[in-house]
């Protein structure tokens, strides 16, 4: 199973066609998107649908946002989509969350809180009451946060502050510490440092901040975990792959 999770960025746009082009590339089995703003009509999911041979959809709807946008998340799978929910509750999701049962295995997506490491960090302890990292599970998701395993600077906390970004905290890593404290695993790290793990770079920056975790029960069956690099004509942020023999 090919999974991947990449955030389009404000849904799509004019990029549309080369967001295509590299999810075509990694021929995903299951696909995780976010920020799927004004996919409601149902016009883009089914040209994604069409396009990648992912004939089964689940459009998760995002409560909108003080702006009036909603940012919406995605799943596409080549197989049945089942037991499907969404979670839009604005006491505890930023956006929404998406989850659904594919050959066995649980798939959650979700696009943490952009602001604020405590607000995401509600969101994680959140998740974690629904127990997926004790079954046959991926999150693979927009997690807006900074992991303790990827090799940032020294200094990251002051690049930050020499940058104005504040949604980080002092570089806290608290979100993924919670995460990694109940259960779930980094797949990009379960064999070492790897030669990708930038998905994002604000302000001359490297971060990664998409991830596919699995839980325990799965580690053994991570073929391969990695980091697609693209450029800003497709999206701000890059794909990532997960691969699991079933």
């Amino acid at each position: 199973m090919r999974i991947v999770t990449l955030n389009i960025f404000r849904g799509g746009g004019g990029r549309f066609g080369r967001i295509l082009e590299v999810l075509k590339h990694l021929a995903p089995d299951v696909l995780a998107l976010q920020e799927c703003l004004g996919w409601e009509d149902g016009t883009r999911l089914a040209e994604a649908s069409r396009t990648l041979d992912l004939p089964e959809t689940f459009l998760g709807l995002a409560r909108p946002r003080a702006s009036g946008l909603a940012y919406h998340v995605a799943l596409l799978s080549r197989w049945p989509l089942e037991n499907r929910v969404t979670y839009a509750n604005p006491g505890v999701n930023a956006h929404c969350a998406a989850r659904a049962s594919v050959r066995g295995v649980e798939v959650l997506t979700t696009h943490m809180d952009g602001h604020d490491e405590d607000l995401r960090l509600a969101e994680a302890r959140w998740l974690s009451t629904l127990g997926l990292q004790h079954r046959r599970a991926v999150l693979a998701a927009d997690l807006n946060s900074l992991s303790p395993y990827d090799p940032y600077p020294a200094d990251l906390d002051q690049r930050l502050e020499r940058a104005s970004i504040l949604k980080y905290g002092r570089a806290r890593r608290d979100v993924m510490f919670e995460f990694h404290r109940v259960g779930w695993r980094d797949a990009l790290h379960l064999r070492g440092q790897p030669s990708e793990w930038v998905t994002a770079v604000r302000e001359g920056i490297s971060f990664r901040t998409d991830y596919a975790l699995v839980a325990p029960t799965l580690t053994g069956q991570v073929e391969e975990c990695r980091v697609q690099p693209v450029g800003e004509d497709v999206s701000d942020h890059c794909p990532v792959l997960l691969c699991l023999s079933l």
